[in-house]
């Protein structure tokens, strides 16, 4: 069952996709800032990140720095924001980010592109 991990400071965005990640078989850890985010994975391997640019607390792009030190499990990043200009996603996509989905958004899209990149790397399709 394929997990995913949401950070997003909008508990409605977070319960959305939660929803449709859950009817595509997922299931779903997710936490309003990145703050919280290493306690609140708890040892769990997410197979994607789904994370807010702009957050409460902390930025999302302070996630792939996370990775990189080991703070958090290596996972796909997906950033999903409303400020979403060409130079800002070659930005997000240059920083390590496997794609960038634009607020507003629907969720059930978003769970088949996150079930489409998950069989893609199961398959060893090419990103």
């Amino acid at each position: 069952m394929p997990t995913a991990f949401v950070i997003d400071d909008d508990a409605q965005i977070r319960r959305l996709l939660e929803i449709a990640l859950a009817r595509i078989g997922g299931w779903t850890v997710h936490v309003a800032d990145s703050l919280e985010a290493a306690s609140a994975l708890g040892g769990v391997a997410p197979d994607v990140m789904l994370v807010d640019v702009m957050l409460g607390e902390g930025d999302g792009r302070e996630v792939l720095r996370w990775q990189r030190e080991g703070l958090l499990p290596s996972a796909p990043v997906v950033f999903v924001t409303a400020l979403v200009r060409d130079e800002q996603r070659a930005q997000y996509l240059g920083l390590g980010a496997i794609g960038v989905i634009e607020k507003p958004f629907d969720p059930m899209e978003v769970a088949r592109a996150v079930e489409r990149m998950l069989r893609e790397r199961a398959d060893g399709a090419p990103r």
